[in-house]
């Protein structure tokens, strides 16, 4: 069984007229919104504690990053 890569399906795509680049793109755009609706379900549904633990650190290291950069805060004191 040969394994389809992206770099083929996309040199396939190019191919296809314009009308059907355009089709394959919507349908593509809303797998991406489907795929990406199930994963923001399940991470709310997540009764975990992984995000009320990480998310201390998380802030802390952009705010870091951020007056080492010299961008503005992003959150309030």
């Amino acid at each position: 069984m040969t394994a389809i890569t992206l770099e083929a399906v996309l040199v396939q795509a190019r191919q296809l007229p314009l009308e059907d680049q355009a089709r394959l793109t919507t349908i593509l755009a809303r797998e991406r919104a489907r795929r990406l609706a199930a994963i923001l379900d399940e991470w709310a549904t997540d009764e975990s504690g992984y995000d009320e633990a990480a998310w201390p650190e998380l802030k802390a290291a952009l705010e870091e990053t951020r007056r080492q950069s010299g961008a503005e805060r992003l959150f309030d004191a």
